[in-house]
């Protein structure tokens, strides 16, 4: 936004005129990004900046969690380097705003991020299921060598069942662990909705609803 005002100064007499505003728009940072698949917790931001007309010496790199009310800057690299690497913190909201913008110049874009968390439970099924005569398969797989724990909350947030517990798990493996619907004390589970929870021991937690229905 550019704001004008005119000062006329003619024999010793002056005036002054009105702000007027001007909405300017910035030319376009030319970024692109890979699609990352869901088990890879980084993206790839580059661009070109021999393609730049305007002075851009640095570009700095922002994020907004509220519809760009305001920008967290999460970078600021050389813009020759024609590459950003971002690593995606786990506390962010699945729908992010990202900001990319030549620091000495107008050349801006805010690009929308959906769906930007890695997901690494691929199926829960049946679900619902019936404990007495089936089991619920829960397929995952893990970015990296890491230990998995799988366990049961109910909508109370007790624990009822702990199916796996600090195995060790290797990336590019789908694996599948079971629930016979059995609580810890041997007990079959209630009808209801109750919430898987995987844990690896990086410390990343991914929940998924499962529900019981005799």
């Amino acid at each position: 936004m550019i704001y004008i005002r005119v000062v006329s100064d003619k024999d010793g007499y002056s005036d002054t005129s009105e702000i007027v505003t001007f909405k300017v728009r910035p030319i376009p940072f030319p970024v692109v990004w890979d699609t990352c698949e869901s088990n890879c917790p980084t993206l790839e931001f580059r661009w070109n900046s021999m393609g730049i007309d305007q002075v851009c010496d640095n570009v700095s790199i922002a994020v907004s969690i509220n519809n760009g009310r305001n920008f967290s800057e999460i970078a600021n690299v050389t813009s020759s380097e024609d590459i950003f690497i971002w690593k995606i913190p786990l506390e962010l909201p699945d729908n992010v705003l990202i900001r990319f913008c030549c620091v000495n110049s107008c050349v801006r874009t805010d690009t929308l991020l959906l769906n930007i968390k890695p997901s690494y439970i691929n199926i829960v099924s049946p679900n619902p299921f019936n404990p007495t005569f089936e089991e619920v398969e829960i397929v995952y797989h893990v970015p990296k060598e890491t230990n998995v724990t799988l366990r049961i909350f109910d909508e109370n947030n007790r624990l009822v069942a702990e199916p796996i517990t600090g195995a060790h798990r290797s990336p590019d493996i789908a694996y599948c662990d079971r629930w016979d619907g059995r609580r810890l004390d041997g007990s079959w589970a209630d009808n209801g909705m109750y919430y898987l929870v995987l844990e690896l021991s990086s410390g990343i937690r991914e929940v998924h609803p499962i529900f019981v229905r005799k």
